[in-house]
């Protein structure tokens, strides 16, 4: 540096002031730095005073630290600044960073909408021959935008993005005959609706800089055409009846090419006179699930963003109450919320409550009745002994103090899937009917020409095969259904009465041995008492389904022909007015049940073959094939089978669990005959009776599973329960640790096996793969 200025090279500051544009010019002699002033105006030269060169010169180099103004004029018509020759390097650098340094910043775009992106492209070149040290670069982003993830690239290092103040941050040195490039993209928010300035600032800064080097770019912002989301309700009617079901189907669409503003946020009222239908909730997105709230009003709550040309739907089902008013709009309002729709929108489907008018009839039970009826006939109950049939079936004219058959006014409520409709129980008054087929000429004594009964069509017992074991409990299977108006009833009780002992009556009671005392001595006829059921589980599109367990059963001659008789109404059975258990009755001529129906059997005799034996398999998973492991579960699955193929008998099984374990699963018991119901429940319904498992924690070490039941011929039992074993067990004579426990199986001749049950344990390991281990036991 020293040697250029000594061959007369100069190094020249310029500076623009007003109009003039000012330069000083700098030469070196001896250690002296001499400096000089001049200007130009316009492009000619401007004769300065000495003042003026003075303030001048003071005004650009007072500040740099390399400079000391002295008061001597020096040989080029400035001033003299006393310096050695060191600190001609810092001249060279302030003069460097003012000729090479310059700053680009860049993008090929000038507009953009909602989702658009603008890409940003800044430049930074030193094309001087000597490093600039300590350079800093800042970058204002625009505050409406947010920064591409993943879209910053610097040849920079130590560039940073600071998200807080919306900002591009480095500092450090720019290589001599260098560019240096940072790119990034911008884009807007999925809600941004207005910004007043894209703009956006790059400023270099460098000491020896006079002013930062700043670029600026400023986008335009239009405004995109947003959609407001289209909303609709649907439901499957138009009409519905009292205790009906509706399916709901809402959708909310964005036809729109650019985002929804915001979320969208649905509220689906329930109405008031209806029940949300529990698991009933479906919707079209994995992700973006409605929800229901139990709030109130309860309520179906959907809220989610809507991207571009997006549709989302969910339905879900509601069940009315049975008192609605009939002829009333139901209400169902639905609200939609979003940015666009700062009022919420209002949508509901016009849904009227329809209550049919209620159909007239009368229905009767066919069980042979000698005392009432209208022909002064003798009514055989059993044929192959004569026994006439004294049960309570015809109702018209039944004199007082005489017990009246059962008849119900109305089709609200019935046994099976379809009702058998009379309009007396033995009078022939069907000869104007168009039924196809004909009904029969009448339940029974066909009009009086004929001594028969069971001539309606009863489908509400799907069990009719079961075994009516005396002195044993059993489970009848029970279909109900409803008709689609309201009734008005709290309450529907289902009786149940059985001649047991065949001398044409349900009015007897018999004693039973001494054993299974817990539920009492007494056998009935009157075997399903006063059992209760809310008309509310009922279901127009389909029938309940009922599993009702009886009293100990009288069944004195199991083997014979059986009259059984089932009433639904909304009383209570009807007790004698001479006092006594009830008898089949219904409420006294001209009274009647207002709802309900009544149906009988004629049940096949059952031989019952008490030699038969049970065969039982364990099977115990959970287990390695050798070994079960210490703090996992196991579980025992009981395979039961009858091995005769048409006789029942009782079955029963114990297992006194062992003492190192927990019951964690309590038991459930499985028919292989509960697979197929309506259609074939004559052949596969036929028998089964579906007692629960149990489970007594006071007795044995850790509690004693129990189940007893009737067991059709060759038929089959499931059992099934989990336990965890908590503690190592004992250890057996090849020094193996072994859950041991026994299960009792008491045959049908009254005989008890008792079969150990084995489990190996690994008390050290705790987790292997959870496989199959097999026991079978077998008794015979």
């Amino acid at each position: 540096m020293k040697d250029q200025l000594m061959n007369g090279l100069f190094l020249t500051f310029a500076r623009r002031f007003g109009m003039a544009v000012v330069a000083v010019s700098c030469a070196i002699a001896a250690v002296i730095i001499v400096c000089g002033v001049s200007a130009q105006a316009n492009g000619e030269n401007v004769e300065l005073d000495t003042a003026t060169e003075t303030a001048i010169a003071i005004s650009l180099l007072a500040d740099a630290p390399y400079v000391d103004i002295i008061s001597d004029r020096g040989p080029f018509g400035g001033y003299a600044y006393g310096k050695t020759e060191d600190y001609g390097i810092g001249i060279e650098q302030a003069a460097l960073a003012e000729t090479s340094l310059s700053l680009r910043y860049t993008t090929a775009v000038t507009e953009i909408t909602l989702g658009g992106i603008i890409p940003y492209t800044l430049t930074i070149t030193n094309a001087g021959t000597q490093p600039i040290t300590d350079a800093a670069l800042s970058v204002a982003l625009p505050n409406c935008l947010t920064l591409v993830p993943d879209s910053l690239h610097s040849t920079l290092t130590g560039i940073v993005h600071d998200s807080s103040l919306s900002q591009l941050q480095w500092r450090g040195a720019l290589t001599a005959a260098r560019s240096e490039t940072v790119t990034w993209q911008m884009t807007t928010p999925v809600d941004l609706v207005y910004c007043e300035q894209l703009l956006s600032y790059a400023q270099l800064t460098h000491d020896a800089l006079s002013e930062p080097l700043r670029e600026v770019i400023e986008v335009s912002y239009r405004l995109p055409t947003i959609f407001a989301p289209i909303v609709t309700k649907r439901a499957s009617v138009t009409t519905v009846v009292p205790g009906g079901e509706i399916e709901f189907a809402v959708t909310v669409e964005n036809v729109g090419e650019t985002p929804i503003l915001g979320s969208v946020l649905l509220r689906d009222f329930m109405p008031p006179d209806g029940r949300y239908v529990p698991g009933s909730l479906i919707t079209d997105d994995d992700v973006l699930t409605a929800t229901y709230a139990a709030s109130l009003p309860p309520q179906i709550i959907w809220q989610s963003p809507l991207p571009p040309l997006s549709k989302r739907e969910f339905r879900y089902r509601v069940r009315l109450l049975e008192r609605v008013q009939c002829g009333a709009a139901l209400y169902n309002l639905l609200t939609a919320e979003s940015v666009i729709d700062l009022q919420a929108s209002v949508l509901a489907v016009p849904i009227t409550v329809v209550c049919p008018e209620p159909v007239q009839f009368t229905d009767f039970g066919d069980a042979p009745d000698s005392d009432s009826n209208h022909h002064g006939l003798n009514n055989t109950a059993y044929i192959d002994d004569g026994t006439l049939g004294h049960f309570p079936t015809v109702w018209e004219g039944t004199p007082a103090g005489e017990p009246s058959g059962p008849t119900h006014g109305t089709a609200h409520f019935w046994l099976g899937s379809m009702v058998d409709a009379e309009p007396y129980a033995d009078l022939n008054l069907y000869e104007e009917s168009n039924q196809i087929p004909p009904p029969p000429a009448s339940n029974i004594l066909d009009n009086g020409l004929t001594d028969i009964a069971d001539s309606d069509l009863d489908d509400g017992w799907w069990n009719q095969g079961v075994p009516m074991l005396h002195c044993e409990p059993t489970m009848l299977i029970i279909a109900l259904s409803r008709a689609a108006l309201p009734a008005n009833i709290d309450t529907l009780w289902l009786n149940v009465w059985f001649d047991g002992n065949r001398d044409g009556d349900w009015q007897d009671v018999g004693d039973c041995p001494g054993t299974n005392k817990e539920t009492g001595e007494t056998a009935y006829e009157w075997i399903v008492q006063d059992y209760e059921i809310d008309p509310a589980t009922l279901s127009v599109e389909e029938p309940l389904v009922l599993y009702v367990p009886t009293m100990r059963v009288l069944n004195q001659q199991p083997d014979r022909k059986a009259w059984l008789r089932m009433t639904l109404s909304e009383q209570k059975a009807i007790v004698p007015v001479n006092g006594g258990l009830p008898d089949g009755r219904g409420p006294a001529y001209p009274n009647y049940f207002a709802v309900g129906e009544t149906e009988d059997w004629l049940m096949a005799g059952v031989v019952v073959d008490n030699t038969q034996p049970f065969t039982t398999e364990l099977e115990i998973s959970g287990a390695t094939p050798a070994m079960a492991t210490l703090g996992t579960e196991i579980t025992y699955l009981h395979f039961l089978t009858l091995d005769n193929d048409a006789t029942p008998a009782i079955a029963e099984l114990t297992h006194r669990l062992p003492a190192e374990v927990t019951l964690t699963n309590p038991p459930t018991i499985t028919p292989n005959t509960i697979e197929d119901m309506y259609n074939e429940h004559l052949a596969t319904l036929n028998a089964f009776t579906p007692f629960p498992a149990t489970f007594d924690s006071t007795q044995g070490a850790r509690g004693t599973i129990h189940w007893r039941g009737q067991m059709p011929g060759a038929g089959h039992v499931f059992i099934e329960y989990t336990v965890r074993i908590d503690s190592c067990p004992p250890p057996d004579q090849t020094d193996q640790p072994q859950l041991h426990s026994v299960i009792t199986i008491r045959q049908a001749d009254g005989t008890d096996h008792d079969l150990p049950a084995m489990v190996p344990v690994d008390c050290v390991q705790n987790e292997r793969p959870a496989q199959q281990l097999y026991l079978p036991i077998v008794s015979r």
